[in-house]
């Protein structure tokens, strides 16, 4: 929890991703979190061999039926690369929660819904560069959720690179999907139910 010391270790699975034309040694790391408490600030670090990132808090979600007050960001349809446009709207936002609330992002924000387009085309640079790398003002901070728009579908790995990218087919409130093109989950007395554009 926040305050207290780094006290627990958790290793995920690391998979190398290829692509027509871009690097083969696109590596994509996962790790599941277990065991945390509703509502509760976490902070971490990742490492990978003899890399360290810097330190990290996000906060946990409410307890299912909690009346906690729930906020969402939503945000999407940023698939220009060569644009800033997402990064002006990233910054615009955090701004603007900030303002508002008074308080880190992560304390004001339970999670930001991405409405789908988060690439121009399905490719790995377009996933680095575009929905990664400029999700970084607030991707350490919250759970990005995401859409599968018409843009996703284009490009040399089309929908593989979604699939490859995002695992949410443990996400589910009900019967499972199975899927990610379509999920559910619950966060407080909420239900989110997200659905893909294109199928």
């Amino acid at each position: 929890p926040d305050g207290s010391a780094l006290d627990r270790r958790t290793t995920g699975t690391t998979r190398v991703l290829s692509d027509t034309g871009y690097p083969a040694n696109y590596a994509y790391h996962t790790v599941q979190l277990t065991g945390l408490q509703p509502s509760t600030g976490y902070r971490y670090r990742v490492r990978g061999g003899r890399t360290s990132s810097t330190l990290f808090r996000f906060r946990t979600p409410p307890a299912h039926g909690s009346d906690e007050v729930l906020r969402l960001l939503v945000l999407g349809d940023h698939q220009i690369l060569a644009s800033e446009r997402y990064e002006r709207l990233v910054r615009a936002a955090a701004d603007r929660v900030q303002a508002r609330f008074g308080r880190r992002l992560e304390d004001s924000i339970h999670a930001v819904l991405n409405v789908g387009d988060q690439v121009d085309v399905g490719t790995l640079q377009h996933y680095e560069f575009l929905h990664f790398g400029k999700s970084d003002l607030i991707s350490p901070f919250l759970p990005i959720m995401p859409l599968v728009g018409n843009h996703e579908l284009d490009g040399s790995l089309g929908l593989q690179a979604y699939h490859d990218h995002f695992e949410l087919d443990g996400m589910v409130y009900g019967a499972p999907s199975g899927t990610e093109n379509y999920y559910s989950y619950q966060l407080g007395r909420v239900v989110v139910l997200a659905l893909s554009t294109e199928h």
